[in-house]
């Protein structure tokens, strides 16, 4: 694997000098070079000793200026047709702080928003205070007979806004369908995207995350930008009672799983 170096200075005839400017009081962007020594340009994007994408500027004075963008290389040198790690590819590192960004149309970009609403359920039971825990009352007569009363509840939906190449696209776009189809929970823990312009990273927990469906628009030639739908905090289980003649509980509650669970990590 290649390795890349932070330059500051000048390289073969080129300015790789740091840049640094202060936009405002709390707003920066910042330009940083490193040389990967390679001629081929897969191996200086995953070359190691890159920073990775959030990596801040200075973690003790500038925290929140972080990479932004990676690339794409701005010069090479090497021997013509040579492979291998007979060269050097300089390549830029972006840097920006929560605030100045705008809408992000690049590749490889990606953001969350979150929203919450109402809904209604069909509950057959109360709910009791118990141990500390809200549980479902089982001692009393189920509601209206069994028939049960309609109840609002509270729903979280996280939208993750993601660009995409256009092969990448169509190589995910079936996965995505069939998670949309069945609804599917997250079989695994993953971390979705900050907040538009914001740097806290959010971690979801097996089995908190329904994929809703999503949404898809070319924002440009190669490049398409789609927003997936999650609901969050739910569970894939349905809960319920067996009753008697007089409407009582009879035993424990039954719990069916009604959703699947699929890996979410890497395929949103």
């Amino acid at each position: 694997m290649a390795t890349a170096t932070v330059c500051n200075g000048e390289f073969n005839g080129q300015d790789t000098r740091e840049k640094l400017t202060r936009l405002s009081g709390a707003e920066w962007e910042g330009l940083r070079w490193f040389h990967a020594d390679t001629d081929d340009v897969t191996e200086a994007m995953l070359a190691s000793g890159l920073p990775a994408i959030n990596d801040p500027w200075d973690l003790a004075n500038l925290p929140d200026l972080k990479v932004t963008r990676i690339g794409p290389p701005a010069g090479a040198w090497g021997r013509a047709g040579a492979s291998g790690m007979s060269g050097t590819i300089l390549i830029p590192v972006y840097y920006r702080t929560p605030g100045i960004q705008v809408l992000p149309y690049e590749i490889g970009d990606a953001w969350t928003e979150i929203a919450s609403g109402q809904s209604s359920v069909q509950v057959q039971t109360g709910l009791v205070l118990s141990g500390g825990n809200w549980e479902l009352d089982t001692l009393l007569p189920a509601i209206n007979g069994g028939q049960g009363a309609q109840k609002t509840v509270g729903n979280v939906e996280a939208r993750v806004i993601a660009v995409y190449s256009e092969a990448n696209f169509h190589a995910k776009k079936n996965t995505w369908a069939q998670y949309a189809t069945e609804a599917c929970f997250n079989a695994d823990a993953f971390t979705m995207p900050p907040i538009r312009d914001g740097t806290t990273l959010f971690a979801v927990d097996p089995d908190k995350a329904q994929y809703m469906g999503f949404e898809m628009e070319m924002i440009g030639k190669g490049k398409v930008r789609v927003t997936h739908r999650l609901s969050l905090f739910g569970a894939p289980f349905y809960r319920w009672f067996e009753l008697d003649d007089a409407g009582m509980p009879i035993g424990t509650a039954f719990s069916a799983r009604l959703w699947p669970s699929r890996v979410f990590a890497n395929v949103l």
